[in-house]
């Protein structure tokens, strides 16, 4: 299980909607290990899960430039 996929986030931003671009698509991934990493983390401090989290909001935030690009979509799953 410790390897297993737990969960992901995927962002992905254009010009053209429904036609991502590459050089704008990040993939962050919560394995099984980080799932057992965050159960010993205290209540109080950043579990890696919300770490990635953040990191993928922070990185579509940056993207949201409508001089630069139409849209940006984030996907988040839990498996």
């Amino acid at each position: 299980m410790p390897l297993a996929l737990k969960a992901q986030c995927t962002v992905t931003a254009g010009v053209i909607p429904g036609e991502m671009m590459s050089d704008h698509t990040r993939v962050w991934s919560y394995t099984g290990l980080d799932y057992v990493a965050d159960q010993a983390i205290p209540a109080d401090q950043p579990t890696r899960f919300s770490k990635m989290l953040d990191e993928a909001h922070a990185y579509a935030k940056g993207l949201s430039n409508p001089a630069y690009l139409n849209w940006v979509k984030t996907i988040w799953m839990w498996m």
